[in-house]
This record gives C-alpha cells, structure tokens and sequence, in this order.
C-alpha cells in the first residue's frame, strides 16, 4: 500500500507567481518609493507588481509577501 505524503508548498513558488516583476516606468517623472524600505525605486530598475499595481523592490515584497499576503499600501488581498 502506498504512503501519501503531505509536502507543504514552498512559499516562493506562489509569491513568485503572484509578485509581476518589470522595469520601473515612473509616471511623469516622479520618483516612486518602495513603501517597505523607504528607498526609491529607480527608472530601468527591476520592480514587484502587485494585483493592485503599487509597485515595491522584488526582494522587500516578496519577504513580505511571505508572511504577509496583503499589500502594505492599501491592504488588498495581493491574491485572487
């Protein structure tokens, strides 16, 4: 008889899929802020995207995204 094995999902296989990762593309010019870190996000930079659109560095949205699975501006369920 087979042993069924529950394996708990690596929580960065789902952010990865959640989290859209693309170059930074500022609206008129204004510089964006990563609300996680407080540093700016900088024009041809690598950003994580979320449903909502509010935009953060990768690798600050996905650990918070981790324990967290709402955005941290408008606490929007980051998943559907």
């Amino acid at each position: 008889m087979p042993i069924l094995v529950h394996e708990e999902p690596d929580p960065l296989d789902w952010v990865n899929y959640w989290v859209r990762i693309a170059k930074v593309e500022p609206y008129y010019d204004q510089a964006e802020v990563c609300a996680i870190c407080t540093q700016y996000l900088k024009k041809g930079e690598d950003v994580g995207t979320l449903l909502c659109n509010h935009q953060f560095h990768p690798e600050c949205v996905k650990k918070w995204f981790i324990k967290k699975a709402i955005c941290p501006v408008c606490r929007a369920t980051a998943r559907r």
